[in-house]
């Protein structure tokens, strides 16, 4: 028998999520080919090879490990896995050469004043609402949903704000008094050192999108602390919408906020950004490690 050797089954009782599923094609001596559905949840199960065919992804060969067609990770959380269980990698960044140019903008023009974005040690530093946007625009409806995850952590004082819009003109809006970004749907977070509402999590629209977006969902609580590192993940697939930040030393502690939005962006970049100056002085931030993914569908 050439192809795939292990006959894996769902354990009896298992909950499988049908996103998490993948073909195995078998190709006995003298029969026809023949189509199985192997379970990505089952412990025995390791990814094969993939290939592309009619654009449904494939398992052909080997059970043991190999290195994958394209780059593909899985979600560990239905809240997180709107669009599908593989992604394909779009763009990926550790910041290591600097910032490259012809992946990334920046924008600085913020009313309070002292904005700045740079690359150093590695890492992104994003001060005072320094916007850092994506030079591609990378249209979450048209890709079959997107996936932005990275590193973050606050570096100065602990009432800064963490903010990634998807759907983005990327630049800061004229008439923002705050220097907020004019245009997109905006994933947020506060750290624990904001006044107004300490750790808060939330989706919303900016611009044209403001208004735009319901059935807001909680999940999960988390302290946002300066000098800890977070991961983050927001999926998009142009109307289901979910923001997860989890603790790097501890990933039981995490929490997720879903939302939907049915906007469509005049413009799809994708932008980072942090607080403005202000209340207690400047405010820091560094990102790291970001991928953008599309949904393999």
């Amino acid at each position: 028998m050439l192809g795939c050797g292990c006959r894996v089954r769902p354990r009896p009782g298992a909950i499988v999520n049908p996103s998490s599923l993948c073909l195995n094609v078998g190709f006995p001596h003298g029969k026809r080919p023949y189509l199985r559905l192997l379970t990505l949840e089952d412990p025995v199960h390791r990814l094969a090879r993939y290939a592309s065919l009619a654009g449904i992804a494939l398992s052909i060969g080997a059970c043991g490990d190999g290195d994958l067609a394209a780059p593909t990770t899985m979600s560990t959380r239905p809240e997180a896995n709107v669009t599908g269980a593989s992604w394909v990698l779009l763009l990926e960044d550790d910041f290591q050469r600097g910032l490259d140019p012809l992946k990334w903008s920046t924008a600085t023009n913020i009313p309070q004043g002292r904005a700045k974005v740079f690359a150093d040690g590695g890492h992104a530093v994003l001060v005072n609402r320094g916007h850092l946007t994506t030079v591609a625009q990378f249209r979450p409806k048209a890709l079959g949903g997107i996936r932005i995850s990275g590193k973050w952590k606050f570096l100065g004082n602990g009432d800064d704000f963490l903010q990634i819009l998807t759907r983005s003109n990327g630049f800061p809006g004229p008439s923002n008094p705050f220097g907020e970004t004019a245009q997109g749907i905006e994933f947020v977070a506060f750290g624990a050192g904001v006044f107004e509402d300490p750790n808060a999590m939330y989706i919303q629209g900016r611009g044209h999108a403001a208004g735009t977006v319901t059935d807001l969902l909680s999940r999960g609580s988390l302290v946002l602390t300066t000098g800890k590192t977070y991961r983050f993940e927001v999926v998009d697939n142009g109307q289901a919408m979910s923001f997860t930040l989890t603790d790097s030393e501890d990933r039981t502690r995490f929490r997720t906020v879903t939302a939907r939005s049915p906007y469509l962006g005049e413009s799809n970049h994708v932008t980072f950004h942090n607080r403005e100056y202000c209340c207690l002085g400047d405010h820091r931030a560094r990102l790291d490690d970001v991928r953008i993914e599309r949904s393999l569908q």
